[in-house]
């Protein structure tokens, strides 16, 4: 909690001109070069156990919905908060489904795989046969394109990919409102600082 309030403190105060993308994840490694060794390990250990979901020594090379097990809940958690943030949210192609990643593929190519667009051969993402293809989409697992795909989420009106496409319309409706001070308040404080947008 200290370190958002710490990084929502630092926007406060800055021009109206300037204005901010802020982004979960993008299709580089999450670089925890910035963490104390304990700090660091504390992440791995909650998100990227394993070694091979690691990479360089310093960072996660896993997509959001791996990193939260496939937790639609918290996934629609993390994403109203980052609507809820001042600036623009970025989600990278994918995410607003919860797309996995294949750790097959070595570096950051594992998170950089084909859209799942549909639950046809190759996700709907090429016609072509999978042996032609270079980067398969995820085909196995919870993240199969067989389960995890745009043409599935939007026919499920409790989907991740509908649940962002409303706070995006509500986003689109206050946005004025975002570039507005933010003050702390202490209505909570037994469970830490709140942050109040007026």
């Amino acid at each position: 909690m200290q370190t958002c309030n710490r990084k929502i403190q630092r926007k406060a105060g800055f021009p109206d001109n300037v204005h901010w993308a802020n982004f979960i994840r993008n299709l580089d490694e999450l670089d925890l070069e910035r963490l104390s060794p304990g700090e660091r390990e504390e992440v791995f250990h909650a998100f990227a156990p394993d070694t091979k979901m690691q990479v360089y020594g310093r960072g996660i090379r896993r997509r959001l919905a791996p990193m939260l097990s496939g937790n639609l809940s918290r996934m629609k958690m993390v994403y109203n908060l980052i609507f809820a943030l001042p600036g623009v949210p970025v989600i990278m192609y994918g995410d607003e489904i919860g797309m996995g990643d294949n750790l097959f593929y070595k570096g950051r190519t594992g998170v950089r795989t084909p859209m799942q667009w549909n639950s046809s051969e190759n996700g709907g993402f090429s016609q072509v046969s999978s042996e032609k293809i270079k980067i398969k989409p995820v085909n196995e697992g919870v993240f199969s394109y067989h389960f995890i795909n745009v043409e599935e989420q939007e026919n499920n009106p409790d989907s991740l990919l509908n649940e962002i496409k409303k706070i995006h319309k509500d986003k689109k409706r206050t946005i004025k409102d975002q570039y507005s001070n933010i003050f702390p308040c202490n209505r909570l404080e037994q469970r830490g600082s709140s942050w109040t947008f007026v």
